[in-house]
């Protein structure tokens, strides 16, 4: 590959990264803007409505709370369905008994 061609190359791939690096540093600044109306307007609304901060503070304990539960719950779930998976994979083949119980195929 000519000199040139690779150069021309290199500058693409730059520019190409220019680009996005601007596109993500425009997109940063909306989400920026938009955490910060959200914020004033859940000011407005909990001023509106006479709602002291330690509730949403404790309101916010317990949705983490919940969300720890339900993610331990998932985690046992999926563990106990990993298991159930391996006990499949590891039966013997139909005729052949293993070392749990009868052939596989055969009511215990």
């Amino acid at each position: 590959m000519p000199l040139h061609a690779a150069e021309s190359q290199v500058v693409r791939a730059i520019e190409e990264t220019t680009r996005q690096t601007k596109r993500a540093q425009r997109a940063e600044a909306v989400r920026r803007r938009q955490r910060a109306r959200l914020l004033e307007l859940m000011a407005e609304a909990m001023s509106e409505l006479h709602i002291p901060f330690s509730e949403l503070k404790a309101a916010q304990r317990n949705l983490a709370h919940d969300a720890r539960d339900a993610h331990n719950a998932y985690n046992a779930n999926d563990a106990q369905g990993t298991g159930d998976r391996l006990s499949k994979s590891t039966r013997s083949k139909p005729g052949r008994t293993n070392a749990a119980g009868p052939a596989a195929g055969q009511v215990r």
